[in-house]
């Protein structure tokens, strides 16, 4: 069975004022010696106070000494280098006390015990107001939104950074590729995840410019509308049917958007 000398690690002090209602005026703290269990019991000074409690203290003194580490369900104060004093402002200091009136943005949570701000995902920063993210966090053609510190994902992204598919399949035999989180439908089979049908027979959609080549064996330089798996919506491409049979030079997205150089 475990012993130890050392239990009294604070004492109020209550002094009765002329009106006959009493008052906390002091609290007389104490160091004690403990094996550490995170530094395999070595033994330390330990004051088993959290951060609040000990920047009450008004003074410390040395306490006794216990065998073993009490179970108390958080982390007492450890050091090697303790303060025994009846001087506030020399507790204050060493604690690292301060009178805390932090203002937490952001769905951030205000925490006493030290002094912070716990902030919400994705932000950072004293007070929660510097976004964690950057542009190129944003995955799949998602859009940083400056203001939410969230990605806007595209077509059929989501999470936190869009990188996680909203789909999980693709219907009536529709080809779903992972990569680009799209099902490519069998024939008159359209939709998002290939559930519509349409009685009208679809013009044949080419993969990429190699793809309309084969199908078309005398087509001459020019822009064509191309359906990769990730732009189901069609892509406005500038094909090199000659040169370099079936090779894209540049493409644009068929909402008209800028060009840009493909190699």
């Amino acid at each position: 069975m475990h012993s130890t000398q050392w239990v009294s690690f604070i004492t109020a002090v209550v002094i009765a004022s002329w009106y006959g209602f009493a008052s906390v005026t002091a609290f007389s703290c104490s160091f004690g010696r403990e094996p550490n269990p995170k530094e395999n019991g070595i033994i330390r000074w330990a004051m088993p106070l959290n951060h609040r409690l000990r920047c009450q203290c008004t003074s410390i003194y040395p306490g006794g000494m216990n065998t073993y580490t009490p179970d108390r369900g958080f982390d007492p104060f450890y050091t090697d280098h303790p303060l025994f004093t009846d001087l506030k402002i020399e507790i204050d200091n060493y604690f690292e006390c301060e009178n805390c009136s932090l203002t937490c943005e952001n769905g951030g949570l205000f925490i006493d015990d030290p002094c912070h701000c716990s902030c919400a995902q994705n932000w950072t920063g004293k007070t929660c107001t510097k976004c964690a993210l950057t542009t190129q966090d944003c995955a799949n053609d998602g859009s940083l939104n400056y203001a939410t510190c969230t990605c806007d994902c595209q077509m059929n992204w989501k999470g936190n950074t869009c990188t996680e598919c909203a789909m999980n399949g693709c219907g009536n035999y529709g080809v779903f590729d992972e990569v680009s989180c799209t099902c490519r439908c069998q024939e008159r089979w359209i939709g998002k995840t290939c559930d519509g049908w349409t009685n009208t027979p679809l013009e044949p959609r080419y993969y990429d410019c190699q793809d309309y080549l084969t199908a078309h064996t005398k087509s001459e330089d020019g822009v064509y509308t191309i359906y990769p798996l990730k732009y189901p919506g069609g892509l406005q491409v500038l094909c090199d049917m000659t040169a370099f049979t079936g090779s894209i030079v540049s493409f644009s997205y068929i909402n008209g958007s800028s060009m840009r150089k493909v190699f």
